[in-house]
């Protein structure tokens, strides 16, 4: 009997699934599977004293019981590895080769013992094998611990995987390659009606809202008319919704956006973009509040004659903050209005095409001469405020949040 059965045979004695426990250790004692991906989550030291109680308990006629000295031995070496992996951490921080990964001390501190293998250099993963096993031990343990139903009334709610599969990337790609393909899938159907979904949530043609300048029929014409790979950049408002949820993204290279709600980053990001490819049609998102963050950029495209095409749209206010702002403090509107310049007179003052844009039925022709003028360029769309994002209003925010008080 190997170690795999007789550790299964004590959790199975203290009330845990045998299936489940077979699925999960069925990688002990092969911690080469598990790679880059192991770790050793949250409060693992008190994990292991339950692991070294419950063998410590068991029976010695039980036929675990001979091996009882290595398991134990890794219990106790918890403590041991935990002091020792601190110490290494300012040395693991100062070699590691990840691009603005914070440093581990305060993970350390704050939740024991953590690694994971990928922030690891070489010459510390003399502990590879230990920590592996120790990962497995834990996450057996964590998830096959009973939940009290009340756990998931918490914000903070732990979900266990009904089925957990630990492997590497490479070891699970191949034995799927190795799986027959069955003749129908049993989500077919679903995912049909799922992706038709889809295609009628991104339409923008019945999207309504206040004001003469619908930006549903902005992003119509756009979608109809912008080339295939057309780099599209945005920073960071509520603005940026139109461009997410309607446009298609069909090609590689052809979105140029944060992921830390950057305000001001589309503009930079769009000059930068034509000067890589002056080939590709550039267009940028950018509402008034972001675009005043680095509008003096558009002076880098006129003198580098890069004619990349802003949509800027102007709500005269900053309106993600406005939009929170009425849901938790309707009504109180505080530092959000903003008094904009004319940013088509602007354009033109630095020596590019701008063009004011205040209905629908002007954006498609106001495009048409942006391009045609070969200049970078502004054109300055003119929403209703109420307009705050494709689905509510500034009003009903407003409304539904008194309602909720």
């Amino acid at each position: 009997m190997n170690d795999h059965d007789l550790f299964s045979q004590i959790l199975v004695s203290h009330g845990f699934d045998a299936v489940q426990v077979s699925g999960l250790l069925s990688f002990v004692g092969a911690p080469e599977k598990l790679g880059a991906f192991v770790r050793i989550a949250g409060n693992t030291i008190p994990v292991l004293q339950e692991v070294q109680n419950i063998l410590s308990a068991c029976d010695p006629g039980h036929p675990i019981a001979p091996h009882l000295g290595s398991w134990l031995e890794i219990c106790h070496a918890v403590p041991d590895l935990y002091n020792e992996l601190l110490k290494e951490i300012p040395h693991i921080d100062s070699q590691s080769k990840t691009p603005g990964r914070p440093p581990l001390k305060g993970y350390f501190v704050e939740n024991g013992l953590y690694t994971a293998l990928w922030y690891v250099p070489a010459d510390t993963q003399y502990r590879n094998n230990l920590v592996c096993l120790l990962a497995q031990i834990c996450l057996a343990i964590e998830t096959l611990r009973p939940i009290e139903s009340s756990i998931h009334e918490n914000e903070d709610a732990i979900y266990r995987a009904t089925l957990a599969i630990n492997a590497s990337p490479a070891a699970f790609a191949g034995e799927l390659a190795a799986m027959s393909v069955p003749v129908s899938l049993p989500w077919a159907d679903d995912t049909q009606a799922l992706h038709q979904s889809y295609l009628a949530w991104s339409d923008p043609a019945p999207i309504q809202t206040p004001g003469t300048l619908q930006m549903g029929g902005v992003m119509q014409y756009l979608e109809a008319n912008l080339p295939a790979d057309a780099i599209m950049t945005n920073g960071a408002g509520n603005f940026a919704t139109w461009l997410h949820r309607f446009h298609r993204f069909t090609q590689y290279g052809t979105q140029l956006a944060p992921t830390s709600g950057s305000m001001g980053y589309g503009l930079p990001a769009a000059v930068g973009a034509k000067r890589l490819s002056p080939e590709k049609m550039v267009v940028c998102f950018a509402g008034d509040g972001c675009f005043m963050m680095h509008g003096q950029e558009f002076a880098t495209a006129v003198q580098y004659d890069l004619p990349i095409i802003v949509v800027l749209i102007d709500n005269g206010m900053y309106g993600t903050i406005r939009m929170h702002q009425e849901k938790n403090y309707p009504g109180r509107v505080s530092a959000t209005q903003l008094r904009n310049p004319d940013f088509a007179a602007y354009a033109r003052a630095f020596g590019g095409y701008g063009e004011r844009v205040e209905t629908t039925e002007q954006f498609g022709p106001a495009y048409e001469r942006a391009v045609a003028s070969g200049k970078p360029s502004i054109l300055h769309c003119l929403i209703d405020p109420e307009a705050i994002t494709a689905t509510t209003t500034i009003t009903k925010l407003r409304e539904s949040a008194m309602k909720s008080r």
